[in-house]
């Protein structure tokens, strides 16, 4: 977990797991897992804290701002250990192909890519017989 980022709601960063591990470890990974084996979460788990980060542009447009949820951080622990079960399961019955799931993922925000393009040209794009 890298250390300076935010927390959620209970206010614990990473770097207070990383100091206290050795005394809170287990008594966390106990709650994790009768969470896991009850099918419900912790309350810290379900809960986040909703904020606003800027984009480019004029802040005073809505359009400029991206919306995030500050989760907390025995949440994080927790997908990144499932995360990584997954992935080493996924792994042995994917074939490695261009389609594979893999760590070389990205994730792009399109919003306003197309702000410039010509909107009847892609239309005509999309009927043409090869389009949707």
């Amino acid at each position: 977990m890298d250390n300076g980022r935010a927390s959620g709601i209970d206010g614990l960063p990473a770097e207070f797991y990383k100091a206290f591990w050795a005394v809170i470890g287990q008594d966390v990974l106990d709650v994790l897992r009768d969470s896991i084996r009850r099918g419900e979460l912790p309350l810290s788990c379900r809960r986040a804290v909703p904020t606003l980060l800027p984009k480019k542009g004029d802040l005073t447009h809505l359009k400029n701002w991206r919306p995030v949820s500050l989760l907390c951080t025995d949440r994080k622990l927790l997908s990144k250990a499932l995360a990584s079960r997954l992935t080493k399961v996924m792994e042995r019955g994917l074939s490695p192909g261009p389609d594979a799931i893999g760590t070389g993922l990205i994730f792009l925000d399109q919003e306003k890519d197309f702000d410039r393009v010509e909107h009847e040209y892609l239309w005509k794009v999309l009927e043409a017989p090869f389009g949707v």
